[in-house]
């Protein structure tokens, strides 16, 4: 199911060390892709990491560096009894950037001193979560009269990204918090509150906070009656992130470019006070130590993620309001084409210009859009993770489906496609999977609201605003400015 495919955290992974070479394994985590490109550099367009996040298949990244690529499986198999495995509950802090990805070891109590933009010292209060390049956590910037703040402290890795501007996550957060807080999208961003620099023993860590947050929008659809949200709240929710979505391609000239709903968080509305007493109430939590002497000569101590619940969220939904988080993907509109970052957008919201190497650029977001209110309506995904199968990979499942919904991709459009040839011969079709029967994509989705109980006005006016964003050439999708002005979003 495709919320639960877009899970941002993971209950345990596992390293596993042989000598110098290392293999993760990982139950269902965005982990396992990114330690894929840590380790072994871009993905081949044929073996994408990304298939490893089916939450149906834990299992080992095999793929590690050999002394001899031709050893046989006799060989393979005693290397593999000699390896020690080493089970992370969370994210695996106690490595370097030489084995790991060098997460920020930070512990209760810790306080951030160096360089703040603000000149702050922010106390560590608690462990909120953490995710593929980061982890979060609540921290205060005054124990006598606390303001509380999400601070997201970016791995070695990542941070080295950052300082060497290979990515725009700093820079596009400073854009969207200063370019124009007059905007009615502004409201539905969430604005950088402060900026620093801290060292640990893995290296030097950016770290960006922020307001601090509730639950992500499929967390809060999970609460709702048969797992899906009700047509009026997908209304509000898909207007406002379309009204995000406008103030950073209009105002701020960036693409997302990672839209989903784990990036769509519902804000804090409680008070600090109230935040103090829900803490009290609420002690910090920590796993076991551990005592591994081989990956640590000090006791491993690892602080369970426990964020917070939607305090403000009335049990209706009456006040329910969102905020398009995230911006680690963002990009400028002119940097765009022909940047590979897009690549990192989950399979089951990867457009067909991004998988075929069209160029691309707002367009993007917007077929996630699509995507995603179809996903709130009906508690499922209109693409499907594909199986366990080394004839084909989710891409060629996902071009699959498109093909069968919205018909042929045009000869124009692929054209100027560079990947073309790797998922398509020379007649058109699809080289890995077969052409399955053509519906047509309003019929699959109606179909599918129908028997949610949506009404069939609203599932026809739904399906009808989802197709012009799922049109397969991005050229033809309406911008975020014309979406909303759509029939559908109207009376929101």
């Amino acid at each position: 199911m495709f919320k639960r495919s877009l899970l941002s955290w993971t209950k345990s992974s596992a390293l596993r060390l042989s000598g110098r070479s290392l293999a993760l394994r990982f139950s269902p985590t965005t982990l396992n892709a990114i330690a894929y490109r840590s380790f072994f550099g871009k993905p081949s367009e044929h073996e994408d990491p990304f298939d490893e996040l089916h939450p149906k298949r834990p299992r080992s990244l095999k793929r590690y560096p050999r002394k001899n690529e031709n050893e046989d499986e006799d060989e393979e198999d005693e290397e593999d009894e000699d390896e020690q495995v080493y089970f992370c509950e969370e994210e695996p802090h106690m490595f370097s950037t030489k084995i790991g990805l060098g997460y920020n070891p930070l512990q209760i109590g810790d306080h951030l001193t160096e360089c703040s933009e603000k000149g702050r010292v922010y106390e560590v209060v608690r462990k909120l979560g953490y995710g593929t390049t980061s982890s979060t956590w609540l921290v205060r910037s005054s124990p006598t009269n606390p303001h509380f703040l999400a601070l997201k402290v970016l791995t070695v890795t990542a941070s080295r990204r950052n300082f060497n501007n290979e990515n725009e996550e700093l820079r596009s957060s400073l854009a969207i918090t200063e370019r124009n807080p007059a905007h009615p999208g502004y409201a539905h961003c969430l604005p950088l509150r402060d900026y620093t620099v801290s060292n640990s023993r893995h290296g030097a860590h950016m770290a960006l906070a922020f307001d601090v947050m509730g639950s992500s929008i499929d967390a809060v659809q999970a609460t709702q009656p048969g797992g899906a949200l009700t047509p009026p709240f997908v209304r509000r929710v898909v207007k406002q992130v379309l009204l995000a979505l406008e103030y950073m391609h209009v105002e701020c000239g960036l693409v997302h470019s990672d839209v989903r709903p784990t990036n769509i968080m519902v804000p804090l509305t409680a008070s600090d006070a109230t935040i103090v007493e829900y803490l009290s109430q609420n002690p910090v939590e920590c796993y076991p130590p551990r005592s591994e002497p081989e990956v640590s000569p000090e006791p491993i101590i690892t602080i369970k993620s426990q964020p917070f619940p939607d305090l403000g969220l009335h049990p209706s939904l009456d006040n329910l309001s969102v905020k398009l988080c995230d911006y680690g993907q963002a990009i400028p509109i002119k940097k765009a084409d022909g940047a590979d970052r897009c690549w990192d957008t989950h399979p089951l919201l990867r457009s067909p210009e991004v998988i075929l190497g069209h160029p691309w650029s707002t367009p993007v977001d917007i077929w996630s859009v699509g995507c995603i209110a179809f996903e709130l309506l009906s508690e499922s995904s209109l693409f499907v993770d594909h199986d366990d199968n080394p004839r084909f990979t989710a891409n060629d499942v996902n071009l699959q489906h498109m093909v069968q919904y919205m018909g042929d991709f045009t000869p124009e459009f692929l054209r100027h496609c560079t990947r073309r040839e790797e998922y398509f011969d020379d007649f058109g079709d699809l080289l890995r999977v077969e052409k399955l029967p053509y519906i047509p994509l309003e019929k699959r989705i109606i179909g599918v609201l129908k028997s949610k109980h949506v009404s069939d006005a609203d599932a026809r006016s739904a399906a009808a605003f989802i197709k012009q964003c799922l049109a397969l050439d991005p050229a033809e999708r309406p911008s975020a400015t014309e979406l909303l002005q759509d029939e559908w979003l109207q009376d929101v």
